[in-house]
């Protein structure tokens, strides 16, 4: 493990999630999206450590467990190591459950939590972050509101004009590994890619990608994004020419698009259908009719 350099003093360490790291001349470092598990806190530590480096500040794009819960270990590693976030991400930390109840719409059971332990989140969130600056250590960073993926998505541009987006944008081989892509509001994820295409940086940093990419490489992907992204809510507009409900959509969609899922993922791609029929009835696009105690969606 080890942080290559993008430009100036910021940099990255690769992983499942891309880990961002910004180096303060002190040899103090902020970490942005530290990424999955506590087995990865500590081999982060371990390097920053070895580099005689220590973690001051850690910053989580967005409340899904894999960007921020190697923090738990971290914090033990350097005491002071302050956490930020977004206001939305915060409310999703302080209760434990709050995602995947909005997943399954009720208390979820035992195994759709899995092995999360209450304990990760046993954290002080030092403050909030807002879309504007903000400066850490006297040095101006700049944050983005980026919603969509998540409620709380923040994308945080670095002096050395880094663009840190973590899962606001999906790289080629995400879009292909999952095609479906899990979305909680559809209109503003598509807002926050215009967003991204308007921000002026020179290289940006995405949650789950092996590449760092340029200002005209990262134009392709947005592209790439809203075209995958329209593709399935013009695919669902057209399959409501007849009635379905919900469910049965769900299948048709896996079934013509031959998706891969497990038990877990499939809550995720019912939530991504949610949110493309609220965005289809918000438009005044479909409606829907309660019919023998079954809700069917069908095209005005």
């Amino acid at each position: 493990m080890e942080i290559t350099k993008i430009n100036g003093k910021s940099g990255f360490v690769k992983g499942g999630t891309t880990t961002g790291i910004y180096t303060f001349k002190d040899k103090s470092v902020l970490i942005i999206d530290p990424g999955l598990s506590s087995a990865r806190g500590n081999r982060l530590s371990q390097m920053l450590e070895d580099s005689s480096l220590r973690a001051r500040y850690c910053i989580t794009t967005h409340e899904h467990l894999d960007h921020f819960e190697a923090y738990s270990s971290i914090k033990n590693h350097f005491t002071g190591c302050s956490f930020f976030c977004s206001e939305n991400t915060k409310r999703f930390l302080q209760s434990p459950k709050f995602f995947t109840t909005y997943i399954y719409g009720a208390n979820p059971h035992k195994k759709l939590l899995g092995n999360t332990k209450a304990s990760i989140f046993d954290f002080d969130i030092e403050d909030t972050i807002k879309q504007g600056q903000f400066k850490l250590s006297d040095i101006k960073f700049q944050a983005y509101e980026l919603n969509g993926h998540s409620n709380g998505d923040i994308g945080i541009l670095s002096p050395d004009k880094v663009l840190y987006v973590g899962d606001a944008l999906f790289d080629y081989h995400i879009m292909k590994k999952y095609d479906f892509p899990f979305i909680f509001d559809v209109e503003k994820y598509l807002k926050s890619l215009e967003l991204i295409d308007e921000i002026d940086f020179d290289y940006c940093v995405i949650g789950h990608s092996k590449s760092i990419y340029n200002k005209d490489e990262i134009t392709d992907i947005v592209s790439k994004n809203k075209d995958n992204v329209n593709r399935y809510v013009n695919e669902i507009y057209n399959l409501l020419e007849q009635p379905y409900t919900r469910e049965e959509l769900l299948s048709k969609i896996i079934s013509d698009n031959d998706l891969k899922l497990d038990y877990k993922e499939y809550h995720y791609y019912y939530s991504t259908l949610g949110s493309m029929l609220t965005l289809l009835i918000d438009n005044d696009q479909i409606q829907y009719e309660v019919e023998n105690g079954l809700v069917y969606y069908y095209k005005l």
